[in-house]
């Protein structure tokens, strides 16, 4: 067949009768099937789901402290119908679930929480939009409410471990040492403390640091946990705790004293403690082997109306006291010792000025001497000598008075008492290159200084 006969005979076949018939059939089946499935997708509902829930509280109610702490649901199921194009478009912003909740404080005891059910308002967020809301569930929901109430507690120590005996442990150091509990006022007033409850694996030889949460007991001592304690609001979940442990040890306390004669003997001085116990790292501890107290006990001030001192502890850096005691106490033993005084004239100078020929204008000094009685009676004045320096004498004319150094020879378990002998020296006596005196010969045992 010839091409243009095909082509002739394709014409043809839309002028048939039969062919005209069966296309009109099948295009009516199509916008039949358009039309049906386009009314079926605006009646068939679609569901919008978790749409969350909004409650409005009066203003009386929250004049009177009152708050919701718990709701049967938060967000609820709403089913609408519409145009297929725009109710597949949808989401949650498109609706408004309110709920208006203005209870009754009179109901309010304190002893238990109170319920009720309040009703939901449904409505479009944007009240243009083409579809129909046909079903919201719930279409109620049961709130649970009660007065706030707020305490603050202290944080417990409950922190369980294992000790060694040759290691110090510190007491937890808590990030935080008071917790502020909020919520439903008939909860809280059944909460009586809060703690740190934990338990650390293992002996204590190090620092350990870990993050834990705060327990809450009640009247009874039960944790307060479940529902309970989902209500509840605490300024902080978490606290950091931190322990030292150190080693340690103990050493005696070795006192500073000043001007102590030979012969008086350590059984006379009691130290209460004699020992402190520290802790520190393990190559700072080791270099420690005695606790110095540097705040002198200078024996010019002991006598039998003074002879017990109180001494602070120091603080000494990256060394723990761990005994925890911040004095000690020491007392001198001074039976069968007495003060006596005793006049002499046994004054020299020393280190004059060259250009000047000073003269003492003392002749005598009386001195206490305190020791024990053997020794005591056995002295006079030739005993006791005094040293007049003049090296920071800044005159050299009129006179002056200047501090004393007093010696005690042979008398090793006796001492000066008292450090403010002075002398008067005239500087008047002019001598040109006049030579400086001579020290005599030195075998005090006991001396002090004294000052102006």
């Amino acid at each position: 067949m010839k091409e243009s006969d095909k082509k002739n005979a394709g014409l043809n076949l839309f002028f048939h009768n039969g062919f005209v018939l069966g296309l009109s059939v099948l295009i009516a089946l199509v916008i039949w099937f358009v039309m049906s499935f386009s009314e079926v997708s605006e009646k068939t509902p679609r569901q919008i789901q978790e749409v969350p829930i909004s409650i409005k509280m009066s203003d009386k109610a929250q004049n009177d402290g009152l708050a919701i702490f718990s709701q049967s649901q938060n967000t609820i199921d709403i089913s609408v119908t519409g145009n297929s194009s725009v109710i597949n478009k949808l989401t949650v912003d498109d609706f408004l679930v309110e709920a208006n909740f203005d209870p009754d404080s009179t109901k309010v005891t304190g002893s238990s929480l109170q319920s009720q059910a309040i009703s939901l308002k449904v409505q479009k967020a944007q009240s243009l939009k083409d579809f129909q809301i046909v079903s919201v569930e719930p279409n109620e929901i049961t709130v649970e409410y009660d007065r706030v109430k707020k305490i603050t507690l202290p944080i417990e120590n409950e922190i369980k471990y294992q000790l060694d005996s040759s290691y110090y442990v510190s007491a937890p150091a808590f990030s935080e040492t008071d917790v502020i509990v909020t919520g439903p006022e008939s909860i809280v007033n059944k909460i009586k403390r809060a703690a740190i409850s934990y338990e650390v694996g293992g002996t204590l030889k190090q620092d350990v640091s870990f993050n834990t949460g705060i327990t809450l007991y009640d009247a009874d001592n039960v944790a307060v946990t479940d529902v309970n304690r989902e209500k509840l609001t605490l300024s902080t979940d978490k606290i950091d705790v931190t322990i030292s442990a150190l080693p340690k040890k103990t050493v005696p306390i070795e006192l500073n004293l000043i001007n102590r004669p030979e012969g008086f003997a350590d059984s006379r001085i009691t130290i209460s403690p004699a020992t402190i116990d520290i802790a520190a790292s393990t190559d700072k501890l080791a270099a420690i082997n005695k606790f110095l107290i540097e705040s002198p006990i200078d024996f010019s001030t002991i006598t039998p109306s003074n002879q017990s001192f109180s001494l602070d502890i120091p603080v000494v850096a990256d060394v723990k006291n761990i005994s925890n005691v911040e004095s000690v106490q020491v007392s001198f033993n001074l039976n069968s010792y007495k003060e006596s005084k005793f006049s002499t004239t046994n004054i020299k100078l020393v280190n004059a000025p060259s250009v000047s020929n000073p003269q003492l204008v003392t002749k005598a000094l009386s001195v206490s001497i305190m020791g024990s009685e053997a020794q005591i009676s056995k002295l006079t004045g030739d005993s006791i000598y005094c040293t007049v320096n003049l090296e920071n004498v800044n005159t050299t004319s009129g006179s002056v008075e200047v501090p004393v150094t007093v010696q005690v020879n042979g008398a090793n378990s006796c001492w000066v008492v008292g450090n403010n002998y002075v002398v008067t020296v005239d500087m008047d006596a002019v001598v040109a290159n006049a030579p400086a005196q001579e020290d005599n010969d030195n075998d005090a045992v006991a001396t002090v200084r004294a000052t102006q």
